[in-house]
């Protein structure tokens, strides 16, 4: 068999050689080998579409979770989504986890006096009684002779991972806090308290109604930063001074 007759009979088996057909001189060609001709290998790709569908899926899912952990729809409505979410490597699953489970730490000081509510940020230690007497004076100063009450609040109330701790709980929690005493009171809301009350973009120095509170209120300047830095206060004083109370 020559080499036309030898090529044309593998081509109709099927079959090639597995490394080139070397020729020396003087000596006839052969394959060194002879192995089934693989047939080309076949995927199938996923249509882009349903990747952003799983995608989307995977979003609304999480959405569920969150809501659900907040009570504000009921635990059953997460078990509607049957479509898997789409994979994600342990890096990119670990950073929206630990972002939910921020909690954040804080302690305000709540003064409840007869027509005024102050809510500022909280001093430790030795400086705490002082800081409880300014706070007193300001109440002096608009009037409000009755017999101060102060009242804590501090976040985590609790020390436990299986609680939901997170921002918007804490709001929520303080709010209902501050809503037992802000009825026939005008709140005074000092510093960084208007953060954790989610009135951070409220203007300053304006007395206004505050819906989450339920109730007319001013932000103003930070009654601690003004407690270290006496020269603060006057800028305090400007805005709280209209509060007045007639005598």
């Amino acid at each position: 068999m020559n080499e036309l007759h030898r090529q044309a009979y593998l081509d109709a088996m099927g079959v090639a050689s597995y490394f080139p057909r070397a020729v020396l001189p003087g000596a006839l060609a052969s394959p060194i080998c002879l192995l089934p001709v693989a047939e080309p290998a076949t995927t199938s790709v996923e249509p882009a579409a349903n990747n952003e569908n799983q995608a989307a899926t995977a979003a609304a899912s999480a959405a569920k979770n969150v809501m659900a952990s907040m009570g504000l729809i009921d635990p059953a409505a997460v078990k509607k989504v049957t479509k898997p979410p789409v994979a994600t490597t342990a890096s990119q699953a670990s950073e929206p986890a630990a972002e939910s489970r921020a909690v954040p730490q804080f302690t305000l000081v709540v003064v409840v006096a007869s027509r005024f509510l102050l809510i500022a940020e909280a001093i430790n230690g030795q400086k705490a009684q002082d800081y409880q007497h300014m706070l007193a004076n300001i109440l002096l100063a608009l009037g409000d002779t009755a017999p101060p009450q102060y009242l804590p609040f501090s976040w985590p109330m609790i020390n436990s991972s299986a609680v939901d701790q997170s921002a918007a709980v804490a709001r929520s929690a303080l709010n209902a806090f501050l809503k037992e005493h802000t009825p026939k009171r005008n709140a005074i809301i000092f510093g960084s308290a208007a953060q954790h009350l989610n009135l951070a973009d409220t203007q300053v120095g304006v007395l206004q109604s505050l819906e989450p509170l339920a109730c007319n209120g001013l932000i103003t300047a930070c009654a601690a930063k003004a407690y270290a830095q006496p020269q603060l206060k006057r800028e305090l004083w400007q805005h709280i001074a209209p509060l007045r109370l007639a005598e």
